[in-house]
């Protein structure tokens, strides 16, 4: 009678845990937006622009801060800044809004919630300029992994540009454990939101692709797109993940395909790296100095 109440506790708590992102916001608006401030646009073909995408692991290490700070050493105040971080918890933008400038803002979007709590995790985009809420879309995949587990989100938010464009950005976090016949249908989803083929876009995140036919199916979406992939200089990477190796001899998993990637259009890209001086997460930022080219 003992185990089977332990058991039927034990489910509860499962059950509990498995729908609790169901009640969780769409996203949230962090810091001042475009519509409490004067309206401040990126200029175009004129200064470089940062770019930061990064799994950040909960940011749950205590040397995560720490991290941050010297990643963001090496970008100008004055310089565009935006990071994309994945798996972030809802208390990441308050941990880090202080280290670049005043003007930092942000959306959070969840994709589970902690239970019996208030805490989520998800994917946050932060730019050192206010960000406006119009263009904001959360994108939930389709389907759950291990089908009880985090269905994932990925977000969509667009930059002013001076020239009256929308810089478009999607911060994106991929299935993992789930059939192959789910993948289209998250990047159907994702690639769906973007607007009209010559207008500038950075599509990035933690892909999860582990196999070359997860990457082959994200490089041909992308290609449709009229998206290029930014190839980081030098072959250090993201190491793959070592709850993922036991994978190695099934479904094709190849540890030496990057899980990390980013994908632009409209875009002069100057440089791309690995940061490897970060070891608060299993995953390492991707930074990205750019310049967004003018109207053909």
């Amino acid at each position: 009678m003992f185990f089977r109440l332990i058991s039927v506790c034990s489910l509860g708590l499962f059950a509990s845990a498995s729908v609790s992102c169901l009640s969780v916001r769409n996203y949230d608006s962090l810091g001042p937006t475009q519509d409490s401030v004067k309206m401040k646009v990126m200029p175009v073909d004129s200064s470089t622009s940062h770019f930061v995408c990064w799994n950040v692991h909960k940011a749950s290490d205590e040397t995560f801060t720490k991290d941050v700070g010297e990643l963001l050493e090496a970008v100008p105040k004055d310089n565009n800044l935006i990071l994309c971080l994945q798996e972030v918890r809802s208390t990441t933008f308050d941990m880090i809004k202080g280290l670049h400038r005043e003007e930092v803002s942000g959306h959070y979007a969840p994709s589970w919630r902690l239970p019996f709590t208030k805490l989520s995790t998800g994917v946050l985009t932060i730019a050192n300029r206010p960000l406006p809420d119009s263009g904001v879309i959360p994108i939930r995949a389709p389907r759950r992994e291990l089908l009880v587990a985090s269905p994932k989100v990925s977000l969509k938010s667009e930059v002013p540009l001076a020239d009256g464009r929308m810089l478009q950005i999607i911060n994106c976090h991929g299935l993992n454990f789930v059939p192959f016949s789910v993948l289209p249908g998250q990047l159907d989803q994702i690639f769906d939101t973007l607007e009209a083929s010559n207008s500038p876009a950075i599509v990035c995140g933690d892909f999860n692709v582990w196999s070359e036919r997860r990457l082959k199916l994200l490089n041909q979406r992308t290609t449709d797109a009229g998206l290029a992939e930014v190839h980081p200089r030098g072959l250090q990477h993201s190491p793959s993940p070592k709850w993922l190796r036991w994978m190695i001899r099934i479904n094709g998993f190849d540890p030496k395909i990057r899980l990390d990637r980013i994908y632009t259009r409209g875009l002069e890209v100057l440089d791309c790296y690995s940061h490897t001086g970060s070891e608060s997460s299993d995953h390492l930022p991707l930074v990205m100095s750019y310049k967004v080219l003018p109207k053909r």
